[in-house]
């Protein structure tokens, strides 16, 4: 299964205004996959301390 959000660029926006949307979009994937452990099925990976940060919200 895969969770795509999807987002619409108008026609005249600017090609650095485009390759910056991307490169921030890579980077935050980057960091969503870093906690995502895949063997069979999908976990996520959290250290203790990010686990308490997690359950104190």
């Amino acid at each position: 299964m895969e969770a795509i959000k999807i987002y619409r660029i108008p026609i005249d926006t600017p090609k650095n205004l485009i390759e910056a949307y991307f490169l921030v979009k890579k980077k935050a994937l980057e960091f969503i996959f870093s906690y995502v452990e895949i063997s069979k099925k999908a976990h996520l990976k959290f250290t203790k301390t990010e686990k308490s940060l997690e359950t104190s919200c």
